[in-house]
Protein backbone atom coordinates (compact mmCIF):
# COMPACT_ATOMS: atom_id res chain seq x y z
CA UNK A 1 0.00 0.00 0.00
CA UNK A 2 1.34 3.43 -0.48
CA UNK A 3 0.41 5.01 3.01
CA UNK A 4 -2.68 7.34 1.98
CA UNK A 5 -5.38 7.85 3.56
CA UNK A 6 -8.38 5.91 2.62
CA UNK A 7 -12.10 7.71 1.97
CA UNK A 8 -14.67 5.95 3.78
CA UNK A 9 -17.81 5.51 1.99
CA UNK A 10 -21.00 7.09 3.85
CA UNK A 11 -22.34 5.27 6.62
CA UNK A 12 -26.18 4.76 6.74
CA UNK A 13 -26.67 6.33 10.03
CA UNK A 14 -26.30 10.27 9.55
CA UNK A 15 -26.83 11.01 13.19
CA UNK A 16 -25.05 10.30 16.04
CA UNK A 17 -21.91 9.47 14.58
CA UNK A 18 -17.83 9.79 15.30
CA UNK A 19 -15.79 11.48 12.72
CA UNK A 20 -13.19 9.15 11.32
CA UNK A 21 -10.92 7.99 8.77
CA UNK A 22 -9.06 5.15 8.23
CA UNK A 23 -4.66 5.87 7.09
CA UNK A 24 -2.04 2.80 6.41
CA UNK A 25 0.99 4.32 7.79
CA UNK A 26 4.44 2.84 6.37
CA UNK A 27 5.67 1.46 9.62
CA UNK A 28 2.38 -0.35 10.07
CA UNK A 29 1.26 -3.34 9.30
CA UNK A 30 -2.77 -3.32 10.21
CA UNK A 31 -4.88 -0.70 8.19
CA UNK A 32 -5.31 2.14 11.27
CA UNK A 33 -8.36 3.84 12.66
CA UNK A 34 -8.46 7.34 13.73
CA UNK A 35 -11.09 9.49 15.48
CA UNK A 36 -11.61 12.36 18.04
CA UNK A 37 -12.98 10.55 21.60
CA UNK A 38 -16.27 12.88 21.75
CA UNK A 39 -15.59 13.44 25.78
CA UNK A 40 -11.70 13.91 25.51
CA UNK A 41 -10.99 15.90 22.95
CA UNK A 42 -8.26 13.78 21.67
CA UNK A 43 -6.84 12.10 18.63
CA UNK A 44 -7.45 8.55 19.31
CA UNK A 45 -5.92 5.92 17.02
CA UNK A 46 -6.90 2.13 16.86
CA UNK A 47 -5.80 -0.96 14.95
CA UNK A 48 -8.08 -2.85 12.73
CA UNK A 49 -5.66 -5.84 12.47
CA UNK A 50 -6.43 -6.26 8.94
CA UNK A 51 -4.19 -5.52 6.19
CA UNK A 52 -7.16 -5.63 3.07
CA UNK A 53 -9.07 -1.91 2.92
CA UNK A 54 -12.39 -3.53 2.99
CA UNK A 55 -12.17 -5.82 5.71
CA UNK A 56 -10.63 -2.46 7.74
CA UNK A 57 -13.79 -0.93 6.13
CA UNK A 58 -16.20 -3.37 8.30
CA UNK A 59 -13.82 -3.56 11.52
CA UNK A 60 -13.96 0.15 11.74
CA UNK A 61 -17.48 0.78 11.17
CA UNK A 62 -18.43 -2.01 13.97
CA UNK A 63 -16.02 -0.36 16.56
CA UNK A 64 -17.53 3.18 15.70
CA UNK A 65 -20.76 2.27 16.10
CA UNK A 66 -20.57 0.27 19.58
CA UNK A 67 -18.62 3.53 20.51
CA UNK A 68 -21.49 6.01 19.84
CA UNK A 69 -23.87 3.09 21.52
CA UNK A 70 -21.32 3.40 24.72
CA UNK A 71 -21.33 7.03 24.30
CA UNK A 72 -24.86 7.77 24.38
CA UNK A 73 -26.18 5.50 26.64
CA UNK A 74 -23.61 6.55 29.11
CA UNK A 75 -24.79 8.97 32.18
CA UNK A 76 -22.98 12.08 32.20
CA UNK A 77 -22.98 13.77 35.14
CA UNK A 78 -24.58 17.26 35.48
CA UNK A 79 -21.51 18.42 37.77
CA UNK A 80 -18.92 17.16 34.53
CA UNK A 81 -21.21 18.23 32.25
CA UNK A 82 -21.13 22.26 33.86
CA UNK A 83 -17.62 21.85 34.07
CA UNK A 84 -17.03 20.79 30.67
CA UNK A 85 -19.79 23.42 29.15
CA UNK A 86 -17.57 26.61 30.88
CA UNK A 87 -14.34 25.17 29.52
CA UNK A 88 -15.25 24.51 26.15
CA UNK A 89 -18.16 27.05 25.63
CA UNK A 90 -19.26 29.25 28.33
CA UNK A 91 -15.65 31.13 29.15
CA UNK A 92 -15.91 32.02 25.21
CA UNK A 93 -18.47 34.43 25.98
CA UNK A 94 -19.18 38.25 27.10
CA UNK A 95 -18.36 38.27 30.85
CA UNK A 96 -22.59 39.27 31.56
CA UNK A 97 -23.57 35.92 29.43
CA UNK A 98 -21.00 34.19 31.69
CA UNK A 99 -22.51 35.32 35.07
CA UNK A 100 -26.02 34.94 33.14
CA UNK A 101 -25.37 31.32 32.85
CA UNK A 102 -23.86 30.72 36.52
CA UNK A 103 -26.96 32.50 37.26
CA UNK A 104 -29.77 29.75 35.85
CA UNK A 105 -27.85 26.59 36.33
CA UNK A 106 -26.89 27.72 40.01
CA UNK A 107 -31.01 28.34 39.90
CA UNK A 108 -31.68 25.29 38.39
CA UNK A 109 -29.03 23.01 40.10
CA UNK A 110 -30.75 24.20 43.47
CA UNK A 111 -34.17 23.57 42.83
CA UNK A 112 -34.29 20.29 40.37
CA UNK A 113 -30.95 18.98 41.48
CA UNK A 114 -30.21 16.66 38.38
CA UNK A 115 -27.84 13.92 38.73
CA UNK A 116 -26.92 14.01 34.89
CA UNK A 117 -27.72 15.61 31.77
CA UNK A 118 -30.29 12.34 30.80
CA UNK A 119 -31.96 12.71 33.29
CA UNK A 120 -33.15 16.12 32.23
CA UNK A 121 -36.55 16.06 30.54
CA UNK A 122 -39.27 17.46 28.97
CA UNK A 123 -40.83 16.98 32.39
CA UNK A 124 -38.27 18.29 34.39
CA UNK A 125 -38.07 21.96 32.60
CA UNK A 126 -41.84 22.29 32.69
CA UNK A 127 -41.79 21.67 36.88
CA UNK A 128 -38.70 24.00 36.64
CA UNK A 129 -40.97 26.25 35.16
CA UNK A 130 -43.43 26.36 37.63
CA UNK A 131 -41.08 26.89 40.66
CA UNK A 132 -39.71 29.89 39.41
CA UNK A 133 -43.00 31.45 38.97
CA UNK A 134 -44.22 30.07 42.31
CA UNK A 135 -40.79 31.39 43.57
CA UNK A 136 -42.06 35.08 42.59
CA UNK A 137 -39.26 35.12 39.32
CA UNK A 138 -41.60 37.06 36.50
CA UNK A 139 -42.32 35.56 33.14
CA UNK A 140 -39.16 37.60 31.71
CA UNK A 141 -36.92 36.03 34.10
CA UNK A 142 -38.28 32.15 33.61
CA UNK A 143 -37.75 32.49 30.28
CA UNK A 144 -34.38 33.94 30.12
CA UNK A 145 -33.27 30.66 32.75
CA UNK A 146 -35.38 28.18 30.47
CA UNK A 147 -33.20 29.82 27.18
CA UNK A 148 -30.09 29.07 28.92
CA UNK A 149 -30.73 25.87 30.25
CA UNK A 150 -32.02 24.99 26.30
CA UNK A 151 -28.53 26.52 24.79
CA UNK A 152 -27.03 23.83 27.45
CA UNK A 153 -28.90 20.60 26.40
CA UNK A 154 -28.18 21.95 22.17
CA UNK A 155 -24.84 22.29 22.75
CA UNK A 156 -24.78 18.76 24.79
CA UNK A 157 -26.28 16.73 21.45
CA UNK A 158 -23.53 19.15 19.33
CA UNK A 159 -20.65 17.13 21.13
CA UNK A 160 -22.87 13.72 21.48
CA UNK A 161 -23.57 13.71 25.14
CA UNK A 162 -27.04 12.90 24.27
CA UNK A 163 -29.09 12.77 21.04
CA UNK A 164 -31.21 15.30 19.25
CA UNK A 165 -34.27 13.64 20.20
CA UNK A 166 -33.13 13.56 23.95
CA UNK A 167 -33.38 17.59 23.67
CA UNK A 168 -36.19 18.33 25.82
CA UNK A 169 -39.22 20.23 23.82
CA UNK A 170 -41.04 22.80 26.04
CA UNK A 171 -42.71 26.15 24.91
CA UNK A 172 -41.41 29.35 26.51
CA UNK A 173 -43.48 31.53 29.22
CA UNK A 174 -45.23 33.96 27.33
CA UNK A 175 -46.12 37.78 28.26
CA UNK A 176 -49.24 38.35 30.26
CA UNK A 177 -52.41 39.54 27.66
CA UNK A 178 -52.00 43.55 28.71
CA UNK A 179 -48.68 43.23 30.44
CA UNK A 180 -47.13 46.76 30.61
CA UNK A 181 -44.34 47.72 28.10
CA UNK A 182 -43.44 50.42 30.28
CA UNK A 183 -41.31 51.28 33.20
CA UNK A 184 -42.64 49.53 36.27
CA UNK A 185 -39.78 51.61 38.61
CA UNK A 186 -38.96 55.35 38.53
CA UNK A 187 -36.58 57.38 38.58
CA UNK A 188 -35.39 58.80 41.84
CA UNK A 189 -34.91 62.65 42.25
CA UNK A 190 -32.37 64.85 43.73
CA UNK A 191 -33.99 64.99 47.20
CA UNK A 192 -33.61 60.88 47.28
CA UNK A 193 -30.05 60.93 45.77
CA UNK A 194 -29.26 63.08 48.96
CA UNK A 195 -31.03 60.51 51.00
CA UNK A 196 -29.32 57.48 49.42
CA UNK A 197 -25.77 59.22 50.24
CA UNK A 198 -26.84 59.81 53.51
CA UNK A 199 -27.34 56.15 54.09
CA UNK A 200 -24.34 55.27 52.69
CA UNK A 201 -22.14 55.56 55.66
CA UNK A 202 -24.74 53.32 57.52
CA UNK A 203 -25.12 50.26 55.27
CA UNK A 204 -21.17 50.73 54.57
CA UNK A 205 -19.31 52.26 57.30
CA UNK A 206 -15.81 51.66 56.31
CA UNK A 207 -15.98 52.92 52.91
CA UNK A 208 -19.01 55.20 52.42
CA UNK A 209 -16.95 57.60 50.67
CA UNK A 210 -16.12 55.75 47.83
CA UNK A 211 -19.74 54.75 47.80
CA UNK A 212 -21.05 57.91 47.82
CA UNK A 213 -19.25 58.73 44.70
CA UNK A 214 -20.29 55.91 42.84
CA UNK A 215 -23.26 56.56 43.50
CA UNK A 216 -22.78 60.26 42.05
CA UNK A 217 -21.40 58.86 39.32
CA UNK A 218 -24.30 57.07 38.56
CA UNK A 219 -26.43 60.14 38.84
CA UNK A 220 -24.34 62.00 36.58
CA UNK A 221 -24.37 59.43 33.91
CA UNK A 222 -25.34 57.56 31.52
CA UNK A 223 -23.87 54.31 32.38
CA UNK A 224 -24.99 50.72 33.41
CA UNK A 225 -23.65 49.69 36.74
CA UNK A 226 -21.01 47.20 35.21
CA UNK A 227 -19.91 49.81 32.91
CA UNK A 228 -19.29 52.24 35.91
CA UNK A 229 -17.04 49.75 37.55
CA UNK A 230 -15.52 48.86 33.89
CA UNK A 231 -14.53 52.81 33.54
CA UNK A 232 -10.40 53.14 33.65
CA UNK A 233 -8.17 56.07 33.06
CA UNK A 234 -6.05 53.51 31.43
CA UNK A 235 -5.97 53.79 27.50
CA UNK A 236 -7.08 51.01 25.77
CA UNK A 237 -9.51 49.20 28.65
CA UNK A 238 -12.85 48.02 27.45
CA UNK A 239 -14.10 51.49 28.68
CA UNK A 240 -11.67 54.72 29.52
CA UNK A 241 -12.00 58.37 29.33
CA UNK A 242 -10.26 60.44 26.56
CA UNK A 243 -10.16 63.56 25.70
CA UNK A 244 -10.34 64.89 21.86
CA UNK A 245 -9.79 68.13 21.15
CA UNK A 246 -10.33 69.47 24.10
CA UNK A 247 -13.65 67.69 24.88
CA UNK A 248 -13.68 64.50 27.64
CA UNK A 249 -15.57 61.43 26.16
CA UNK A 250 -15.41 57.71 27.31
CA UNK A 251 -13.99 54.98 25.01
CA UNK A 252 -15.72 52.21 24.40
CA UNK A 253 -15.18 49.21 22.91
CA UNK A 254 -17.35 46.10 21.61
CA UNK A 255 -16.35 43.44 24.26
CA UNK A 256 -17.28 46.28 27.24
CA UNK A 257 -20.48 47.34 25.41
CA UNK A 258 -24.27 45.92 25.75
CA UNK A 259 -24.48 46.00 21.80
CA UNK A 260 -21.18 44.54 21.02
CA UNK A 261 -20.38 47.84 18.96
CA UNK A 262 -17.39 50.25 19.53
CA UNK A 263 -18.63 53.76 20.80
CA UNK A 264 -17.62 57.27 22.03
CA UNK A 265 -19.65 58.19 24.84
CA UNK A 266 -19.89 61.73 25.59
CA UNK A 267 -20.34 62.82 29.11
CA UNK A 268 -21.42 65.69 30.78
CA UNK A 269 -19.27 68.57 32.60
CA UNK A 270 -20.63 67.39 35.79
CA UNK A 271 -19.69 63.94 35.70
CA UNK A 272 -16.01 65.23 34.27
CA UNK A 273 -16.11 67.38 36.73
CA UNK A 274 -16.69 64.13 39.98
CA UNK A 275 -14.04 62.13 37.94
CA UNK A 276 -11.43 65.19 38.04
CA UNK A 277 -11.79 65.10 42.04
CA UNK A 278 -8.94 62.56 41.10
CA UNK A 279 -5.51 63.59 41.98
CA UNK A 280 -3.60 63.70 37.81
CA UNK A 281 -1.15 61.93 39.73
CA UNK A 282 -3.14 59.28 40.93
CA UNK A 283 -5.26 58.91 37.22
CA UNK A 284 -4.64 55.11 36.76
CA UNK A 285 -6.73 51.97 37.12
CA UNK A 286 -10.51 52.18 37.68
CA UNK A 287 -12.15 55.75 38.06
CA UNK A 288 -14.87 54.81 40.55
CA UNK A 289 -12.81 51.99 42.47
CA UNK A 290 -14.82 49.82 44.85
CA UNK A 291 -12.14 47.15 45.89
CA UNK A 292 -13.67 43.53 47.02
CA UNK A 293 -12.34 41.17 49.40
CA UNK A 294 -11.28 38.88 46.56
CA UNK A 295 -9.92 41.07 43.51
CA UNK A 296 -9.23 44.54 42.53
CA UNK A 297 -12.59 45.83 41.72
CA UNK A 298 -16.51 44.34 42.90
CA UNK A 299 -18.21 42.29 40.63
CA UNK A 300 -21.56 44.10 39.23
CA UNK A 301 -23.79 41.67 41.00
CA UNK A 302 -22.18 42.09 44.33
CA UNK A 303 -22.18 46.12 43.88
CA UNK A 304 -25.79 46.11 42.37
CA UNK A 305 -26.94 44.08 46.04
CA UNK A 306 -25.06 46.76 48.05
CA UNK A 307 -26.47 50.01 46.06
CA UNK A 308 -30.10 47.88 46.64
CA UNK A 309 -29.39 47.67 50.33
CA UNK A 310 -28.84 51.63 50.44
CA UNK A 311 -31.87 52.21 48.55
CA UNK A 312 -33.87 50.40 51.19
CA UNK A 313 -32.03 51.79 54.48
CA UNK A 314 -32.81 55.32 52.64
CA UNK A 315 -36.92 53.88 52.28
CA UNK A 316 -36.25 55.39 48.47
CA UNK A 317 -39.02 53.11 46.63
CA UNK A 318 -39.20 52.99 43.04
CA UNK A 319 -42.15 50.62 42.43
CA UNK A 320 -44.96 51.39 45.25
CA UNK A 321 -46.98 47.84 43.42
CA UNK A 322 -43.94 45.59 44.71
CA UNK A 323 -42.39 47.65 47.21
CA UNK A 324 -39.15 47.70 45.53
CA UNK A 325 -36.35 50.19 46.36
CA UNK A 326 -34.58 52.25 44.81
CA UNK A 327 -31.56 50.31 42.40
CA UNK A 328 -28.17 51.29 40.44
CA UNK A 329 -30.62 51.65 36.89
CA UNK A 330 -33.28 54.29 39.05
CA UNK A 331 -30.60 56.40 40.11
CA UNK A 332 -28.53 56.02 36.82
CA UNK A 333 -29.73 55.99 33.73
CA UNK A 334 -33.07 55.86 34.11
CA UNK A 335 -33.15 59.52 36.45
CA UNK A 336 -30.08 60.99 34.00
CA UNK A 337 -32.15 60.06 30.83
CA UNK A 338 -35.62 61.87 32.70
CA UNK A 339 -33.41 65.31 33.11
CA UNK A 340 -32.03 64.83 30.20
CA UNK A 341 -35.26 65.04 28.60
CA UNK A 342 -35.68 68.38 29.29
CA UNK A 343 -32.77 68.95 27.15
CA UNK A 344 -32.45 67.01 24.64
CA UNK A 345 -34.92 65.58 21.84
CA UNK A 346 -35.63 61.91 21.76
CA UNK A 347 -33.94 61.24 18.95
CA UNK A 348 -30.35 63.02 20.32
CA UNK A 349 -31.41 61.33 23.81
CA UNK A 350 -31.84 57.63 21.88
CA UNK A 351 -27.97 58.34 21.02
CA UNK A 352 -26.80 59.46 24.17
CA UNK A 353 -28.55 56.31 25.86
CA UNK A 354 -27.29 53.82 23.00
CA UNK A 355 -30.28 52.48 22.30
CA UNK A 356 -31.29 50.51 19.09
CA UNK A 357 -34.74 51.95 18.85
CA UNK A 358 -36.55 55.33 19.84
CA UNK A 359 -38.71 53.20 21.56
CA UNK A 360 -37.09 51.77 23.85
CA UNK A 361 -35.90 55.22 25.01
CA UNK A 362 -39.45 56.54 25.05
CA UNK A 363 -40.83 53.91 26.81
CA UNK A 364 -38.28 53.43 29.65
CA UNK A 365 -36.74 56.63 30.41
CA UNK A 366 -37.85 59.58 28.34
CA UNK A 367 -41.45 61.83 29.86
CA UNK A 368 -43.59 60.07 28.82
CA UNK A 369 -46.96 62.32 26.84
CA UNK A 370 -49.06 62.19 29.56
CA UNK A 371 -46.59 63.37 32.01
CA UNK A 372 -46.34 66.54 30.00
CA UNK A 373 -50.03 66.81 29.69
CA UNK A 374 -50.72 66.18 33.02
CA UNK A 375 -47.56 69.58 33.73
CA UNK A 376 -49.47 71.49 31.20
CA UNK A 377 -52.99 71.52 32.55
CA UNK A 378 -51.55 71.05 36.05
CA UNK A 379 -49.69 74.71 35.50
CA UNK A 380 -53.15 75.94 34.33
CA UNK A 381 -54.66 75.11 37.82
CA UNK A 382 -51.88 76.36 39.74
CA UNK A 383 -52.24 79.69 38.10
CA UNK A 384 -48.57 78.88 36.55
CA UNK A 385 -47.74 82.38 34.29
CA UNK A 386 -46.51 79.97 32.00
CA UNK A 387 -49.82 78.74 31.16
CA UNK A 388 -53.34 79.67 31.00
CA UNK A 389 -53.54 82.16 34.45
CA UNK A 390 -56.77 81.27 34.76
CA UNK A 391 -57.70 78.32 37.26
CA UNK A 392 -59.52 75.18 36.48
CA UNK A 393 -61.19 74.88 39.91
CA UNK A 394 -64.78 73.73 40.26
CA UNK A 395 -66.28 76.38 38.38
CA UNK A 396 -63.52 76.04 35.37
CA UNK A 397 -65.58 74.47 33.02
CA UNK A 398 -68.73 76.66 33.04
CA UNK A 399 -66.22 79.65 32.36
CA UNK A 400 -65.08 77.60 29.59
CA UNK A 401 -68.54 77.53 28.35
CA UNK A 402 -69.47 80.80 28.48
CA UNK A 403 -66.75 82.11 26.59
CA UNK A 404 -67.24 79.88 23.66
Amino acid sequence: MDGKDGDVPPRRRPIDEIAYKLVRPQQKRFWQLRYIDPETGNLVQHSTERTDRRGAERVAARFIDALVGGILNREYGWPQFRQRYEREHVNSLAAKSREGWKTAANTFQSMMNPQSVQEITSTMISQFATRLRESGRSAETTKTYLTRIRAALRWAASVDLIRDDQIPKFRMPKRAKGASKLARSRPIVGEELDRLLAAAVKVRPASADAWRRFLRGLWHSSLRLEELLDLSWDAGESLWLDIHEGMPFIRILAEGEKAHQDRVQPITPEFWALCCETHESERHGRVFPLPARKGPQMTPKAAGRVISAIGRKANVRTDPSTGKCATSHDIGRRAFATRMGDVLTLAQLQDWMRHESPQTTANYYHLPTAMQLAARVWARHLGDPLGDPTPMGGDGLADADQRK
